[in-house]
């Protein structure tokens, strides 16, 4: 049974004044008639009152020695996390063509501030993403007559119809992401660099050819990915990088489109596995240009390897350049939710420079309150004079006790906003008079500062000369920022006393590693598995000494419609698979998720399929593995089922799904199902066909 902790004293402020009242009989006799309003009951009333506080105040002291305990274990709270995001910074000035570089820490201004955490060069240039449509099949077959004609007029013997489509239109993000690799004809998304007035065109190039300081102008594209984290993949380990290369457009002479590949100086994507910023050098004037759009100046305008046709006049006008995003390797998806340019990483915190924060009074283990709480620990940097040599930096210490008399260190409460300094024992302790600043110091979060899109508009900061910027930038919010947390209290503190003294730092049962995964910070987690003694990079098991464990992402549900049509149905019958063999809950057999190295059968897909209301019987289900390109067929084991096999380590991953109706279940899913990246050049990476732009017709 649990332990119980009693109160020092249970009554309550009624209860007093009843016992009192119950005693007058014992101590006052005479006092027959006790009624409110009497001299008598009013002393009894506040003498209750006053014993009420008292004991209040008595059964404080079991609190104030569980406080003290978790002082005493050295358990500070856990300070707010702040929320992070992305802004676009855009000039606001129609006729502007010179760059401005944002040193860090510029204020984002909004109902909450941030700031920004990099550098940030603003071009003067607005951004258009699109896309090279594919067309689905009822079009197609509508447009037969025209992608015939397209064929003769272009004399390639297999055309890929587009449509050249915005992508996130007006700089909108789209939560549910846009597909890259399944949505278009050539795996690619296309960025046009766009100026206000063509009459800026050609200074606009000359600024982007050449930086401030003689250099590479730095061209920052903020990038946020549909999910949080890649899926997983080969590298068990660590999260799925992608491989991506930018290409800049130039012109010939002749008004053909060639490409020159930017080099990639920063990528906070960390390979598009999270949101961040990627930043490009973009190269010399000769090599920024775009290339001719019209049909019958250039035939092969739009064809091909040729950037999506724009086919208006007044666009291409003011069309500095074309940036072309494109993996090089096969990846099934890249689902993206926003794409912008003069992107910075901000967040939700205040830079505080030069303050001085108290003077020493020369006793030990003196305390000094800094000039905000929930500090970013590896931002402070604070110094404490010393007779005759001025300002010291001194360092930051998890422990004075470990300190010998001289150091120079101080312990940070970061969620207190809180140093202190030590006793001349452990840490030294500054002579009286002498004074303690804060050199640099960053401190927010909270909860205030998860913002919906458009809550911050206003920037100031300085620019590489120092100068003030005030004016002539504004900032554009298309994304919510996230991750903003209050901090610990100290109930919460209170609850991780057992675990700390059990563990300290320590993660030593599964559960430990579990709990570890869940608090790390600005994730969000679906599960966690804990492989004992597996080291992923090699595939090893019973590896003494080695934990491996492994996050899945928290991800979409699954909403599964029910119905008696035949499309219905069969829809139904895909997402019943689909939810059978996903990995998260409500997943897998037992509702849990699909469960690691666990054998996936036919059988048990067959009773998923005969679940879904509408279907009459099962003609049979078949199993299929990838071997590269190609698919392979499961073989039926000793007793008649047919199963696919896992690693201990290893989960199913649906890669294609394959339903008829009215007929067995087909034996050859290469032929329904074609991989989109084969017969390409080598690479396996173009769609097989030449993309063939389709437009409206143009008038001579």
């Amino acid at each position: 049974m649990p332990i119980p902790v009693p109160a020092l004293d249970d009554r309550s402020y009624p209860d007093l004044v009843e016992e009192l009242q119950a005693r007058i009989p014992a101590h006052t006799p005479e006092w027959t008639n006790v009624r409110k309003g009497d001299p008598g009951d009013a002393i009894n009333r506040c003498a209750a009152w006053l014993i009420d506080t008292l004991l209040y105040r008595a059964n404080l002291i079991p609190e104030r020695q569980r406080l003290v305990f978790l002082q005493r274990l050295g358990i500070p709270l856990k300070p707010a996390r702040a929320a992070r995001g992305l802004v676009s910074l855009v000039r606001d000035q129609d006729d502007a063509t010179n760059e401005i570089v944002l040193v860090p820490l510029a204020s984002v201004q909004g109902s909450v501030n941030f700031e920004t955490r990099n550098e940030v060069t603003v071009l003067p240039v607005q951004l258009e993403v699109f896309c090279k449509r594919r067309l689905p099949d009822a079009e197609k077959q509508r447009l037969a007559g025209v992608l015939d004609g397209l064929q003769r007029v272009y004399h390639v013997t297999r055309a890929e119809p587009y449509v050249t489509t915005p992508v996130f239109p007006g700089g909108q993000a789209d939560p549910a992401g846009f597909d890259m690799i399944e949505g278009t004809v050539d795996k690619s998304l296309w960025l046009g660099l766009f100026v206000k007035d063509e009459k800026l065109l050609d200074a606009v190039r000359e600024t982007l050819s050449r930086g401030a300081s003689g250099g590479a102008h730095l061209l920052s594209i903020g990038v946020a990915p549909a999910v949080a984290v890649a899926e997983l993949s080969e590298e068990v380990s660590v999260q799925a990088r992608i491989p991506l290369t930018w290409e800049i457009s130039f012109r010939r002479a002749g008004g053909e489109a060639d490409y020159l590949t930017l080099e990639r100086v920063a990528d906070s994507t960390e390979g598009f596995t999270r949101q961040g910023v990627v930043r490009l050098a973009l190269p010399e004037r000769q090599f920024i240009g775009a290339p001719e759009d019209d049909p019958r100046a250039l035939l092969a305008a739009g064809v091909g390897d040729y950037p999506p046709r724009l086919d208006s006049p007044k666009k291409m006008a003011r069309l500095a350049c074309w940036i072309r995003m494109r993996p090089t390797e096969r990846i099934n998806n890249l689902k993206l939710s926003w794409v912008g340019i003069n992107a910075v990483e901000i967040d939700q915190r205040q830079t505080v420079s030069s303050r001085v924060i108290g003077k020493s009074e020369g006793t030990p283990n003196q305390q000094f309150r800094l000039p905000g709480q929930s500090v970013e620990e590896d931002t402070l940097i604070l110094e404490v004079e010393e007779p005759g040599l001025g300002y010291q930096r001194w360092r930051r210490t998890d422990d004075l006790a470990l300190e010998g008399r001289d150091a120079r260190a101080f312990v940070l409460d970061s969620e207190g906003g809180l140093v202190r300094l030590g006793d001349r024992v452990h840490g030294w302790s500054p002579d009286p008079g002498m004074q303690v600043r804060v050199v640099t110091c960053r401190f927010g979060g909270g909860e205030a500062g998860n913002l919906p899109p458009g809550s911050l508009t206003k920037v100031s900061g300085k620019d590489i000369t120092g100068a003030t910027v005030q004016g002539g930038i504004k900032a554009e919010q298309r994304l919510p920022t996230l991750g903003g947390a209050r901090a610990e209290t100290i109930a919460e503190a209170e609850l991780r006393i057992p675990s700390w003294i059990r563990n300290q730092n320590r993660a030593v049962t599964a559960e430990d590693y579990r709990r570890l995964a869940a608090e790390t910070p600005g994730v969000q987690l679906g599960r966690v598995e804990v492989l004992p003694r597996f080291k992923p990079q090699q595939r090893m098991s019973n590896v003494p000494g080695v934990v491996s464990v492994m996050v899945l992402p928290l991800s979409v549900g699954l909403d599964v419609q029910d119905g008696h049509g035949r499309e219905e149905i069969l829809n139904a019958v895909r997402e019943s698979i689909r939810l059978f063999v996903w990995s998260l809950p409500p997943g897998g057999p037992d509702g849990q998720g699909w469960p690691l190295g666990r054998a996936v059968s036919d059988r048990e897909l067959e009773v998923a399929v005969a679940r879904v209301p509408g279907v009459k019987a099962v003609r049979g289900i078949l199993l299929f593995e990838q071997d590269g390109s190609n698919w392979r067929r499961l073989r039926t084991t000793t007793d008649g089922a047919v199963r696919l096999t896992l690693q201990a380590w290893e989960l199913p991953e649906l890669r294609s799904l394959v339903t008829v109706e009215g007929a067995d279940a087909p034996t050859n899913l290469t032929l329904v199902a074609p991989n989109p990246f084969a017969d390409g050049n080598g690479t396996g990476m173009p769609a097989p066909g030449i993309p063939v732009p389709v437009v409206p017709d143009m008038c001579s």
